[in-house]
């Protein structure tokens, strides 16, 4: 593990804190993350399940939430339905854990908290459901998260998190250098940027119908057709648990994703 990697970020954490507003309806408190950084690792996934595991046994798990593990390259990470990741050198690459409470879907907090970091930097991104955001239907940020419950009856979010920043990515990817972002822009700022917008979703899981409405406006795809159950429906919306709610004829349903 690179501490001294680990410094770094948390200092340009602390920076990023200093500059942002400290009042009105996105000013958010900053927590106290715990850290990992690894050069390479499988997946930053199979990382966060073992420490997870090691942790819960211990019974102390509520000591090191919110935990984040980051990689500067991943060998073998996997997103939604174990489809192959690919995340070479140049991209962020992490896992976080923290408490999660029910009052509002995992996936569509998170999009709206990276959502807002992105647009502070004049990046402006669509939301392709179930879980990625893209710019022009290519694919800037992935998204995998997960819902586990305590024996206490508690939960905790788990979300892995993809951002092509200056990699080689697909034909069907997107990065940010090549938007507008320059190349000398600091990856460790960018990480402090998804940390600060993980915490927007964190503190704002009372704001169900605002974040609802929010991300649906980001929605590719409304008013067109969506295949479904052999039959082509129309898309309407999202429902307040991240499903997209379809209408055909006279009939109208919401239609979830498994991660």
């Amino acid at each position: 593990m690179n501490y001294r990697k680990i410094g770094h970020i948390r200092a340009q954490y602390r920076e990023l804190v200093k500059k942002e507003p400290h009042d009105g309806p996105y000013h958010i408190k900053s927590l106290s993350w715990n850290l990992q950084y690894y050069t390479v690792c499988a997946s930053t996934e199979t990382e966060i399940d073992r420490s997870f595991k090691h942790v819960y046994y211990l019974n102390k798990l509520d000591k090191i939430l919110p935990y984040g593990i980051i990689a500067y390259r991943q060998r073998s990470s996997y997103g939604q339905k174990n489809r192959q990741w690919k995340s070479p050198i140049g991209g962020i690459w992490l896992s976080v854990a923290f408490s999660w409470s029910r009052n509002v879907s995992l996936p569509l907090a998170v999009i709206e908290g990276l959502c807002l970091q992105l647009e502070r930097m004049n990046v402006h991104v669509q939301f392709k459901w179930p879980n990625d955001l893209v710019i022009n239907n290519r694919k800037l940020v992935g998204i995998l998260p997960r819902l586990v419950i305590r024996s206490n009856g508690s939960y905790v979010a788990k979300v892995g998190i993809g951002l092509n920043v200056r990699n080689i990515t697909p034909p069907e990817g997107i990065s940010l250098f090549d938007i507008t972002l320059p190349c000398s822009i600091s990856l460790d700022l960018l990480v402090a940027k998804v940390l600060r917008g993980l915490e927007w979703s964190i503190q704002n899981t009372h704001k169900q119908e605002f974040i609802r409405q929010s991300v649906e406006k980001r929605l590719i795809g409304l008013g067109k057709p969506f295949p479904c159950k052999g039959f082509m429906w129309k898309i309407v919306g999202l429902d307040i648990n991240g499903g997209i709610m379809l209408s055909r004829r006279n009939q109208t349903m919401t239609y979830k994703s498994s991660f």
